[in-house]
């Protein structure tokens, strides 16, 4: 999310108000109303921005192995907590 300026391309579409915020005072504010975006399309994804799946795989894998010994019943979670209101 970025601030809406008056060069933006879609500052056409923002429509302003001022509201009373309350501790701020009167604020000038825009909206766009869904509708009027549903004609703009997303920049298309780059190579760089583009997710791989290796990373993911690797953080998956690293959770699931952790977990293990509690699944296994080797460790038990929170075992020695107790709760505050004892």
């Amino acid at each position: 999310h970025r601030p809406c300026t008056d060069e933006d391309d879609s500052s056409d579409l923002a429509a302003e108000l001022e509201e009373d915020l309350e501790g701020i005072g009167l604020t000038k504010t825009r909206w766009v109303a869904s509708e009027s975006l549903a004609h703009l399309q997303p920049p298309a994804p780059t190579t760089t921005t583009q997710k791989t799946t290796t990373p993911s795989l690797w953080r998956k894998a690293a959770m699931e192995l952790r977990a293990l010994p509690y699944l296994l019943g080797f460790k038990k979670p929170a075992q020695g907590w107790r709760q505050l209101d004892e």
